[in-house]
């Protein structure tokens, strides 16, 4: 069976899409699926930017750590090597103008997420458990196919 990519996206790949890509993995492993790879990408990284340090603290409370993670800017190439594109809202869908593959987090997980950038911990704390909900939605229907 061929591997399929889901693509998570976000403004810049430093707080949400990071933290749905830990936790999308972690269902993943845990309901042992196969052949179903998880990334992310920002529609506008900035050069020498890094995972934000409450996404990375929220991370480690919950048993997940990305210590490689690098935020990566969404390419041409990233973008067609993807089976599904998974943007955090519906604003940024409107990005990828219609492509059926592309979906927002309330489409996919039934919730959307708001930034919680320039928040404290508290705002990535409530974005994590939106965003876990998320994800076992979307492994759920996953494991459905």
């Amino acid at each position: 069976m061929k591997r399929r990519k889901i693509l998570f996206v976000c403004t810049g790949n430093t707080c949400r899409s990071p933290m749905a890509e830990a936790l999308l993995r972690q269902e993943i492993k845990r309901r042992k699926i196969k052949f179903v790879d998880v990334a992310s990408v920002g529609l506008h990284v900035e050069d020498g930017a890094v995972i934000h340090p409450f996404s990375a603290q929220v991370l480690e409370e919950n048993g997940l750590s990305m210590p490689k993670f690098k935020p990566r800017q969404l390419t041409d190439k990233i973008y067609r090597a993807a089976f599904v594109v998974v943007t955090m809202t519906q604003e940024q869908k409107a990005y990828f103008k219609g492509d059926p593959k592309v979906y927002s987090m309330y489409e996919a997980g039934g919730e959307e997420i708001p930034d919680p950038y320039g928040g404290g911990i508290e705002a990535y704390r409530a974005s994590f458990e939106r965003l876990r909900r998320a994800a076992e939605r979307i492994a759920d229907s996953i494991a459905g196919d």
